[in-house]
């Protein structure tokens, strides 16, 4: 994914240096500061810097506008290299001249800017193709201009934007608004049925007892961004239509879906589901079908688990599934892996259970997940602390059994494996305190006296950063709210950021809007419980 890499700004250092040069007699003592302010403005909106537009903006900048503009400016795929080579045209001016201090306080300034004219290409013709189109921006002779005031105030002693939106809007609207044609016929490439069971002796795909159905269109490199929807039938009969978006190519079908038919424990009901694809203008890019079974004791036994798979609580616990094994027919076989993976499925209503796992190297215990409503992804990799490694990286030879627990300890499911490797190299040693360079709060409305207060937030981001060497390693962190955990996040790798949002698991709202009012502990761990580093913050709704 492309997020706000830099773009070439031509006209920045010619700018600011004879600006600077300017100043020399410059009787308001302000202007200087404003005017270096402006041009490093400026360089954040070339550079799509969404950290660094959110430091030089005023404190009480929007956290939904923040959420929306960061989103903008990840390009993926299929226009990505259009509004770069756009990006690559764009020069700018801060105008010293324009400088104008406010009655009170404030001043505002303007910045021109020019860029190539894509609107022209489009006008005329467009391209047939995103390699002709980036070949006319280049050969492109007309460009276009316009201004952008900025109206600064002061805030602790620093000059920031306080009319954000109007400018970000106005130069990313001038900038992001080109689009390219997509000749289907080039970007599609097929489809792909993921987590199925079994094929057909035709080929056809099935899934037995299935939760869900994934059907993937697969798109050439360039075009990952297009946007498309679905339809899903059943028996023939349109049950489902997804909206438009790049997302949409990941057409994923559950037994919560709207329109879904569901069997006994919430597993979709038997029959032929077909996937179909259009581009947004209504056009059939591609389709294809599979069946769903409904068979008694899917897993135990099946190509899912081992003939040796145990299920505990089958009240609560639908099926266990392990992943990318190697091999599987009774017995499940990982070879030269740097990682297992045995999910945990519960049956409709137990979707919110917390629980944990365990796993065991060869009878002994060698890893304990946390305990979460998350932890149902019984991930165990090379690089967990604890984990015996072999002379490449990878999970040394052995069994490895992972059992899933609740959060009062009794037994849910329990699975073994055999990984084909080689003799134990070494064991991954825990991470430790030491490991962490920094530890920062982000977009807070005030730090006052070392309090970080946030004023009716929609999310709050503790980030915590480790040292190089262990760039990957697991972590996980929690929330506290007035003393007491709300919120664990799923296991992910360093660095890593603690963001707590209104839509997350655990979180209480003011007027249903914001976080609530009161104390937020963050608290980074290693995957194996060793805490790392901690952050506490003030939220107020005012």
């Amino acid at each position: 994914m492309r997020s706000g890499y830099p773009v070439r700004c031509a006209a920045a250092v010619v700018c600011i240096a004879s600006m600077m040069l300017s100043m020399a007699g410059c009787s308001d003592k302000n202007k200087e500061a404003v005017l270096e302010a402006a041009g490093k403005y400026a360089k954040a909106l070339c550079d799509c810097s969404v950290k660094s537009l959110r430091k030089g903006s005023a404190k009480e900048f929007d956290e939904d506008y923040l959420d929306g503009l960061r989103e903008r400016l990840e390009w993926e795929g299929y226009p990505a290299s259009i509004y770069s080579a756009i990006g690559e045209t764009i020069t700018y001016k801060v105008n010293e001249d324009s400088y104008e201090p406010g009655k009170r306080h404030g001043a505002s300034v303007e910045v021109d800017v020019e860029m190539v004219d894509w609107e022209s290409i489009e006008e005329n013709g467009g391209a047939k193709s995103i390699d002709g189109y980036i070949s006319a921006i280049e050969d492109c002779e007309e460009t276009k201009q316009f201004t952008l005031t900025l109206e600064y105030e002061e805030e602790d002693g620093k000059w920031v934007v306080d009319n954000y939106e109007d400018v970000c809007d106005s130069f990313y609207d001038e900038w992001l608004s080109a689009t390219a044609p997509v000749d289907y016929t080039q970007a599609v490439t097929g489809t792909t049925w993921y987590y199925y069971d079994s094929r057909g002796t035709d080929n056809s795909v099935i899934y037995n007892n299935a939760t869900y159905i994934e059907l993937d269109l697969d798109v050439a490199d360039g075009y990952t961004g297009i946007k498309v929807y679905f339809t899903v039938t059943f028996n023939g009969n349109v049950i489902y239509t997804s909206d438009v978006s790049a997302e949409a190519r990941e057409a994923r079908f559950t037994s919560s879906t709207p329109g879904a038919v569901t069997a006994a424990a919430g597993c979709l009901d038997a029959g032929q589901y077909r996937i179909t694809f259009y581009n947004e203008q209504g056009a059939e890019l591609a389709s294809d079908e599979c069946t769903v079974v409904i068979v008694d004791n899917p897993d135990i036994g099946s190509d899912d688990a081992s003939v040796n798979a145990e299920i505990f609580d089958t009240s609560a616990v639908n099926h266990i599934r392990w992943w990318y094994a190697s091999g599987r027919n009774g017995t499940i076989t990982y070879e030269n892996s740097d990682n297992i993976d045995l999910d945990l499925y519960f049956n409709t209503g137990y979707d919110d259970t917390r629980c944990y796992y365990e796993v065991r190297y060869n009878g002994d215990v060698v890893y304990v997940s946390p305990t979460s409503s998350n932890t149902r992804e019984g991930y165990f990799r090379s690089s967990y602390v604890g984990a015996s490694v072999d002379s490449e990286g990878n999970l040394a030879g052995g069994e490895y059994t992972i059992t899933f627990y609740d959060e009062n300890d009794n037994k849910l499911a329990s699975d073994t494996c055999t990984v084909i490797g080689g003799s134990v190299d070494h064991v991954t040693a825990p991470l430790t305190p030491d490991a962490v360079t920094e530890t920062r709060w982000w977009f807070a409305t005030s730090t006052d006296n070392g309090v970080i207060v946030y004023n009716n937030p929609t999310l709050i981001d503790f980030d915590a950063n480790l040292s190089a060497e262990y760039n990957g390693t697991p972590v996980y962190y929690t929330v506290k709210f007035n003393g007491s955990v709300i919120f664990t996040s799923q296991i992910g790798a360093a660095p890593y950021s603690g963001y707590f949002k209104t839509t997350d698991e655990g979180a209480q709202l003011y007027n249903d809007e914001f976080l609530l009012a009161g104390e937020y502990s963050i608290t980074f761990y290693s995957a194996g419980g060793v805490e790392l580093a901690s952050g506490t913050c003030t939220v107020t709704n005012k």
